[in-house]
C-alpha cells in the first residue's frame, strides 16, 4: 500500500474518548468527496475549544505531522452563542486570528456541530449516541449538505464545504445537488 504524502490534520473540540465531532465530519467527507490514497486525514482532540493552542494540542500536532512534508491544519470549532454572548465572540475572534497567523484553515459550526447536522441542540448526555447514529446513516439529507457551504455565520450553518473543497474533488452526485439548488 502506498503511503499518503499529504496530511489533513483536523483539530476538533471533542475529546478522544467521545469523538463526537469526528462522526459528523467523517460522514460528510465520505459522502461528499473523493478521498484519494495520497491524503491521510487524522484528528487532534482539543477537549474544549478554549484549549486550541495549549501545549498538549501543539505537541499532538507536531507528533502527528512529523512524517509529512505536505501538511494542512484545519480547526473545526463551534461558534456557540455568538449572537448574544460577548465572551463567545471574543474567543472565536481569537481562534480565527490564531488560525490566520498560522495559515490554518478554520471550519465553523453555528452554533454547534449538532445543530448544523441534526438541526437541534442535543443534551450533553445524548451527544455520543446521536453522533454515532448520524455516522451510521446510509444517506445524508440534501438540506444538511446545503447548510455546509455558508459564507456568513447563521444558525444551523457551516463553512465546512468551502474549506474542504480546497482539498478534495466532489463525488458526482454532489455536483448534481449543487446544480439543482442553484436552479431553485
Amino acid at each position: 500500500m502506498e503511503q499518503a504524502n499529504r496530511l489533513l490534520l483536523v483539530c476538533v473540540e471533542t475529546n478522544s474518548k467521545s469523538k463526537t465531532d469526528v462522526f459528523y465530519i467523517n460522514k460528510i467527507l465520505q459522502t461528499i468527496y473523493v478521498i484519494d490514497n495520497e491524503t491521510k486525514i487524522d484528528y487532534v482532540y482539543l477537549d474544549g475549544k478554549h484549549k486550541y493552542k495549549n501545549k498538549t494540542v501543539l505537541d499532538s500536532i507536531r507528533k502527528k505531522s512529523k512524517n509529512f512534508a505536505n501538511i494542512h491544519i484545519i480547526y473545526c470549532i463551534d461558534t456557540d452563542d455568538i449572537f448574544t454572548n460577548p465572551k463567545h465572540i471574543a474567543l472565536n475572534e481569537e481562534i480565527s486570528q490564531y488560525c490566520a497567523v498560522n495559515n490554518y484553515d478554520l471550519v465553523w459550526f453555528c452554533r454547534n456541530v449538532e445543530e448544523v447536522f441534526l438541526g437541534k441542540i442535543i443534551k450533553d448526555k445524548d451527544k455520543v449516541k446521536e453522533a454515532k447514529k448520524f455516522g451510521a446513516l446510509k444517506e445524508i439529507d440534501n438540506s444538511i449538505i446545503k447548510s455546509l457551504d455558508a459564507t456568513i455565520q447563521a444558525k444551523r450553518k457551516s463553512n465546512l464545504m468551502l474549506v474542504f473543497n480546497n482539498y478534495f474533488k466532489k463525488i458526482m452526485g454532489c455536483e448534481k445537488y449543487e446544480k439543482e439548488n442553484k436552479e431553485k
